[in-house]
């Protein structure tokens, strides 16, 4: 072999020697190569001795696609219950509608009251300090019960003494909103609207309204 093949053989070693230690960095030559910048704008990272450019730069890759999604999951589990559904949030808003347009009919019902004609029979308006309110012949305040169910009366024994039931005689009958009911004693007794009507023990005076509201069950009967 002549010197000239000799040199060329030694010299294509050297390139192969010299493409290698560029690669793995360890080539003292080429300083830049033992460090390279991250993509967008990421810390300079060395490359470690016995690894390749080409695996760093997958590892690394790999590294920002699992911390970008923590982030995202992160940031979904900070909002929370502020990701509403659309779907929901349109049956919510119905069920609001709905809730509202109840409770504008319970009002408007509990301001009308109830209506009685001119004929009133035994029952008379009285005037209080809560307004007019329906009471008996003698101008006594008469309430409802709201554990009395329609047409049914559940004040008996010692509830009846401070509750006297508002009694109907054999001769007395409905009129217009006014009915008569049965007692469980086979009496007979006056309701307004299927409602059983009481007297209050502590209502000494013609206009008295000491039982309105009474344990939160007892209620005056109000007009317009």
């Amino acid at each position: 072999m002549d010197g000239r093949a000799e040199q060329s053989i030694q010299c294509e070693k050297k390139l192969k020697h010299r493409v290698r230690d560029w690669k793995t960095g360890n080539d003292p030559r080429f300083p830049f190569s033992r460090r390279h910048s991250s993509p967008r704008g990421a810390k300079d990272r060395r490359v470690r001795p016995g690894r390749s450019r080409e695996r760093d730069w997958t590892i690394l890759g790999k590294r920002r696609k699992v911390s970008q999604g923590m982030r995202g999951r992160a940031s979904k589990a900070a909002l929370g219950d502020r990701l509403v559904n659309p779907n929901q949030e349109e049956q919510m808003m119905k069920s609001h509608i709905v809730a509202a347009a109840m409770a504008v009919a319970l009002v408007s019902l509990g301001a009308a009251g109830p209506s009685w004609g001119d004929d009133m029979g035994p029952f008379k308006m009285m005037k209080t300090g809560m307004g007019n309110v329906l009471s008996d012949a003698k101008g006594m305040t008469l309430y409802t019960f709201d554990k009395d169910e329609p047409g049914k009366s559940n004040c008996t024994g010692k509830c009846a003494e401070f509750w006297p039931p508002v009694m109907a005689s054999e001769s007395d009958k409905p009129i217009g909103n006014l009915t008569i009911i049965k007692r469980p004693d086979g009496t007979m007794q006056w309701a307004d609207g299927g409602k059983p009507l009481y007297t209050y023990a502590d209502d000494k005076m013609p206009g008295e309204a000491m039982g309105d509201n009474k344990n939160n069950v007892w209620h005056v009967i109000m007009a317009k």
